[in-house]
C-alpha cells in the first residue's frame, strides 16, 4: 500500500512538473515572439512595402518657433528619435549620420538635412536639442514639443519609447527607445528605415540613391 501511494505521488509530481515546463515553454515562446516583433519593427531595415505604412508631415518646436518636415521640402532628410541625455545609442547613431555626411561632396551635403526629434520633452527644450544636433553637423537640427505632439509624431513613424524611473540616480529617469534612422525624400515621403548597427557607408549609399 505504501509502495502504491509512493508510486502515485511520483506520477503526480511528474505530471505537475511536465505541466509547469509546458507553461514556461509556451510563455517563453510568446515572450521571444513579442521581443522579436518589437525588434524587427523598430531596429532593423524593412522593405519598402513596410515603410509605406509610416511617415507623414509633422510640426514641432524649434528655437525659432514652429518647425517640421514641410520646412525641408526639396531636401533629403535623415530623422532620428532620441533624447539629449542618452548615454549610448543616440550619440552613436548621430555619429553614424555625421560620418555618412563626411563621405558626401559639398553639393550632396547641401541637399541633406538631419532632424533629431526629442522623445524627452520634459527635459529637452527646443534650444537644448538644437545645440545637441548642431554638435554633430551644421546641417542637423533639433525638434521638441509637448509629450502629446511628440508621441503623435513617433506613432506616425513607428518609433517606440518609454520612460523608465531610475531611483537613486542623478537623472531620476531615462528613456528606453527604438534606434532607427528614417530617410525621408524631397517630397516628404518616408523611403527607408535603417536600424541600429547600420554603417556610415550604408547610410551614405541610401542617401546617394535618393539624391
Amino acid at each position: 500500500m505504501t509502495t502504491e501511494k509512493t508510486s502515485e505521488s511520483k506520477k503526480t509530481s511528474k505530471l505537475a512538473y511536465a505541466a509547469f515546463i509546458s507553461v514556461a515553454f509556451v510563455g517563453g515562446i510568446a515572450l521571444a515572439w513579442g521581443l522579436q516583433q518589437w525588434s524587427s519593427d523598430n531596429n532593423t531595415p524593412v522593405a519598402a512595402t513596410g515603410v509605406e505604412a509610416y511617415g507623414g508631415d509633422f510640426m514641432l518646436e524649434a528655437p525659432w518657433g514652429k518647425s517640421g518636415l514641410p520646412d525641408y521640402r526639396g531636401k533629403l532628410v535623415l530623422a532620428y528619435f532620441g533624447f539629449a541625455s542618452c548615454p549610448d545609442v543616440c550619440p552613436t547613431s548621430l555619429g553614424v549620420m555625421k560620418a555618412a555626411m563626411a563621405t558626401l561632396d559639398e553639393s550632396e551635403q547641401a541637399a541633406v538635412r538631419g532632424l533629431f526629434i526629442s522623445i524627452d520633452p520634459e527635459r529637452d527644450t527646443p534650444k537644448k536639442v538644437e545645440q545637441y544636433a548642431q554638435y554633430f553637423h551644421p546641417n542637423f537640427h533639433g525638434l521638441s514639443g509637448t509629450p502629446e505632439t511628440v508621441a503623435h509624431v513617433a506613432k506616425q513613424y513607428g518609433s517606440l519609447y518609454r520612460k523608465v524611473e531610475t531611483p537613486g540616480s542623478s537623472m531620476d529617469y531615462t528613456m528606453d527607445h527604438s534606434s532607427v534612422i528614417y530617410l525621408i525624400d524631397q517630397q516628404g515621403v518616408l523611403r527607408e528605415k535603417m536600424g541600429h548597427g547600420v554603417t556610415p557607408g550604408e547610410v551614405a549609399g541610401k542617401i546617394k540613391k535618393y539624391l
